[in-house]
Order: structure tokens, then C-alpha cells, then sequence
């Protein structure tokens, strides 16, 4: 059965497994129907961009049910699809490859793009070529200079989701799992992404080492998560290769080039225009914006504007430049924990998806009044207002409340009990004991073993049935001598260097002695005495 995830990332930039489903074909009703689950899901929000694999019925279905997202292309797939096509075009033309990968990432608008694309066609005379042919005619759909000015974050293509298929077919299940054993082990694999996702959260928490002395990096360093920070630290130190020009007829616009522009690419764009408008009295009112476009792509700043940051001795970063999916307290909402008692009603909803409903209105609530005291004081009032409302209302899922029980008594097959299971019964002396002590002994087990041939107890002596070892009339074998042998030097017996108290072997006269002492006392018939 296909397996459909649906994969983002987290502040911590790990990949997040939003949800899953087993499908059991892939037409375009079972590909609208999953979109719909996903979306009631989600909470009624649409995503702002999905990327999928060249699927009409994906397409389709994602036109039907996401009416605001923008859907785009997986970027490996499409190129994927005409591999050996394009291996044999970088066998006849060398270096053709590596110019279109160059062609794909770096243009920065469609304008740029078409004249890179012609460039690299003049170069390897490869016009009328149909496997470039197809690849350009949807350029749209999966170019990334197509599509600068839509947030994508960290993504531009299915490599997360394929990462996190290929951990589960190789660490947890594979295409002959049952169906019950693939729900544990994907649980299992959900739990081990939510261990990591938990430690990295912890080390985040750590103290901030700023990358440098900057007022501003300062800033990013206490808000942005320690896998964005890094990321930013590795953004500074390319922006490293940069110098600014301010440009003289247009005030708050700067030249940022780079000090050794590339020469194998011509067309290459190794010159920005970045707009820094910096307003020192009030920061929040700052405006950045860079030509290239990257800070509106993937919500973090390119190497271009910390240049300018660096240059104008910026104090403060506006809000609206530091998303809060990039930062320590992205998460607003409590954590449900799994390991609750699930209780269900009789309409099938469980305790805790109804927990779950109720949870993003209630910490909005929270986050509105605590604010001001004078809210806080009429939340307090309206919530135990509401309180005594909803304890008047019959309970439908668990154990019944105590007046509720009076009036509709519950069956008790439909009820769970809150208390411990009991206790099984040890086996040996209790069952005896409990009457010895004057209680009521403890009733025989409803199930007894058959005592056949198979199972009968037999003598630990002789291995026959019949009797046990206490009562056999054959003479256990003799036990080994304890002690150490006379003379060794260690004992405390005689022979020993401190002598007395210690044990030795008993010597070969005195077995001698024993035994015609023990023979005599058995010809004069005392039995009893031996």
C-alpha cells in the first residue's frame, strides 16, 4: 500500500512528520479525499507550499482542496526522470551538467534565467536538444527563480520526505510488515524523531556565544534556535567576500560585489541591490530588502544584507525580519503526552483529541490575558463562570462522575476502571500461610495441569516416580570432602600455621575407623541411633 507523508521541518531545522496515511491506489478521489484529512487536521489551514513529485492526480487533487497553496515541483524528481538523457549529453558535451545545475540555482529572476539558459545553449550548441526542451517547458513549476518571492524555508524540493521514508524502510517496516505490527514500529520511529527534536531542544537552551562583538548578532544569537544561528554564522562568514558601495543619486540603496566575481559563468550576477533604511530612534521601523530575494524565500538573511548590517553598525533586527518558526519559543502550545489513559465516548472521539481541540484556544486565551492584570482578573472570573456551567453537563467519555452515576447508572463493560489491575498470586508457602494465620486461604487456580506420565514428579535420587529423594531407599552419593588438604600452609586446623579451629581432610585411617564403627552399630539393629 503507498505510504503518503506529509514532511516539513521544526525551529530546529529537523524534519517533522506532520502526518501520515496508507492509501489504497493513487487516483485523484483518494488523493483529494488524504488533502481534506490533512487540512481538517491542520486545523482548517491551508499550507503555503507543497512540493510533490510530476503526479496529475496529485495536481488535481491539490487544485480541488488547497486553494491557496502554491504547488511546485520536486526538483530531483524532474531532472531524475531524464538522467541517462542527460548523461550522455555530458559524455558528447563535457561540463554540461555542471553549467545546469549552475543555470537551475543561481539566476535570480526569470529575465536572468532565460538569458543563462541561452548563454549555456550557444556554449555547448546544444539548441534543439528535446531533453532540455522538456525540462525548460515547465521551468515555472520547479525553477526556483520562478517562485523567489513565495517563503519556502529550507525546502525546495521532496528530499525530506524521501529521507524520512527511507528511515522507516530500512530501520522499522518494509512492504511485508502486517498492518498492526507497521502501526508500532511507525510509532516507534515517531518517537525516536521526537527524542532528537527534544535534545536539540535542550542544548538550545544553553547560553548564547555570539559569533562576534555586533549589537545585532548579539540579538539573533539569544533568539534564533542553535541550528538556525549556526546557519546565519555560516551566512556572516560568506558575507565576508563582500564590500559596499553606497550609491550616490538614490539615498538608503547600496552596491554590494563581490570581491572576486566568478569568471567560469559569465552571466553569473555577482553585484546586489540592497535597500537599508535604518531608523535609530525607532527600530522596529527599520526596512531591509536585498535584490536577491533570499531573505523573502527562506526567511533568513543572505550574505548581501549582513554586509550592510555590518557596515551601518546596526543595533537592533526588526521583529518582522526574524520569523518565529526560526526561533527558541516557536512553540507556543503545550505538548500532549501519549502516555495518558485513553478514554473514548460512545461517538468514538477519544479524551484526548478533544484535549487537543480545546488546547489552542485555551493558551490563546492565556497569552491574551496575561498581558494586564485587570485581564487576568476577568479571565479568573469568566473561567469559573464557565466552570460551573460545564460541571452541570453529563459526562460521555471514561469513568461517570459521581452524580451522574445516580441518575444514568453506566454498564459496566462500557465503564474503565481507574483502579490497579489485581495482583497475581505467588506460588510456594503463601496459600498455606494465609491459613495458617487464621485467613481465608487463597482459592485453588480455576485451571490445573494434568498429571500425566509426561508430568508426573519423579525422584531427584533415582529418577523414578513413586516416591522423592527424602524417602528412597538408595544411598545418596558421598559429598565432596570442604576444606583444604592438611600441610597446605592456608588452613587454621592442625598443620596449619596458627592451628586450631581450622578444617582438614579426614584421613584415610579415620574413614577406616568410622566405617567399622558405623557396620557395628548397624549389626546391633540401631537404626534409629545412625
Amino acid at each position: 500500500m503507498p505510504l503518503a507523508m506529509f514532511v516539513g521541518f521544526d525551529n530546529q531545522l529537523q524534519n517533522v512528520v506532520f502526518g501520515q496515511a496508507l492509501l489504497r491506489d493513487e487516483k485523484a478521489d483518494t488523493f483529494e479525499w488524504l488533502f481534506r484529512q490533512f487540512r481538517t487536521c491542520m486545523g482548517g489551514r491551508d499550507p503555503i507550499v507543497i512540493f510533490t513529485d510530476q503526479d496529475s492526480s496529485i495536481e488535481k487533487a491539490i487544485g480541488e482542496v488547497f486553494a491557496t497553496t502554491y504547488h511546485r515541483y520536486c526538483r530531483w524528481h524532474v531532472t531524475n526522470k531524464y538522467r541517462l538523457e542527460l548523461n550522455q549529453l555530458n559524455t558528447q558535451h563535457p561540463g554540461l551538467l555542471d553549467t545546469l545545475t549552475s543555470v537551475i540555482n543561481h539566476p535570480l529572476s526569470p529575465a536572468e534565467f532565460v538569458g543563462a539558459s541561452e548563454a549555456m545553449l550557444d556554449k555547448y550548441t546544444a539548441h534543439g536538444l528535446r531533453v532540455l526542451a522538456k525540462l525548460f517547458d515547465e521551468r515555472k513549476m520547479w525553477i526556483a527563480s520562478y517562485f523567489k518571492e513565495i517563503f519556502c524555508g529550507t525546502m525546495t524540493s521532496t528530499q525530506r520526505s524521501e529521507s524520512v521514508n527511507n528511515v522507516v524502510k530500512r530501520g522499522y517496516c518494509d512492504n511485508s510488515t502486517p498492518i498492526h505490527e507497521f502501526a508500532k514500529s511507525f510509532l516507534e520511529c515517531l518517537e525516536h524523531t521526537k527524542e532528537n527534536e527534544t535534545r536539540e531542544t535542550y542544548n538550545s537552551q544553553g547560553p548564547s556565544v555570539p559569533y562576534t562583538q555586533y549589537r545585532y548578532d548579539k540579538q539573533l544569537a539569544r533568539v534564533y534556535s542553535r541550528a538556525v544561528y549556526h546557519e546565519f554564522k555560516e551566512r556572516f562568514l560568506s558575507s565576508t567576500a563582500f564590500f559596499v558601495r553606497a550609491y550616490p543619486n538614490k539615498a538608503n540603496y547600496f552596491l554590494v560585489s563581490h570581491t572576486r566575481p566568478p569568471t567560469e559563468f559569465p552571466w553569473l550576477q555577482h553585484e546586489f541591490w540592497v535597500k537599508a533604511i535604518v531608523s535609530r530612534d525607532m527600530p522596529e521601523e527599520s526596512v531591509f530588502e536585498c535584490e536577491c530575494m533570499r531573505m523573502e524565500h527562506t526567511g533568513m538573511f543572505c550574505p548581501h544584507l549582513v554586509c550592510v548590517l555590518t557596515n551601518l553598525q546596526v543595533e537592533h533586527v526588526p521583529s518582522k525580519y526574524i520569523p518565529k518558526r526560526y526561533t527558541r519559543e516557536a512553540r507556543v502550545d503545550t505538548a500532549f503526552d501519549r502516555h495518558d489513559r485513553m478514554f473514548s465516548g460512545p461517538s468514538g472521539e477519544t479524551k484526548a483529541s478533544r484535549m487537543l481541540e480545546l488546547l489552542p484556544d485555551w493558551c490563546a486565551l492565556q497569552r491574551s490575558s496575561v498581558m494586564s492584570s485587570e485581564a487576568v482578573s476577568k479571565c479568573k472570573e469568566l473561567l469559573r463562570e464557565a466552570l460551573d456551567v460545564i460541571k452541570e453537563i453529563p459526562h460521555d467519555v471514561g469513568p461517570p462522575a459521581p452524580t451522574v452515576a445516580a441518575q444514568n447508572p453506566v454498564l459496566e463493560e462500557q465503564s474503565v476502571s481507574a483502579s490497579a489491575p489485581p495482583v497475581s498470586n505467588t506460588k510456594g508457602g503463601c496459600r498455606g500461610s494465609a491459613a495458617r494465620d487464621g485467613g481465608d486461604a487463597v482459592p485453588a487456580p480455576h485451571f490445573s495441569r494434568p498429571q500425566t506420565a509426561e508430568h508426573t514428579r519423579r525422584c531427584s535420587t533415582c529418577h523414578r516416580s513413586g516416591h522423592n529423594a527424602a524417602t528412597c531407599g538408595r544411598e545418596p552419593p558421598p559429598k565432596r570432602p570442604r576444606g583444604r588438604p592438611v600441610g597446605s600452609g592456608r588452613g587454621r586446623g592442625r598443620g596449619g600455621r596458627k592451628g586450631g579451629g581450622g578444617r582438614r581432610y579426614v584421613e584415610e585411617d579415620d574413614i577406616d575407623g568410622e566405617e567399622s564403627e558405623m557396620e557395628l552399630d548397624d549389626e546391633s539393629g540401631s537404626e534409629s541411633d545412625y
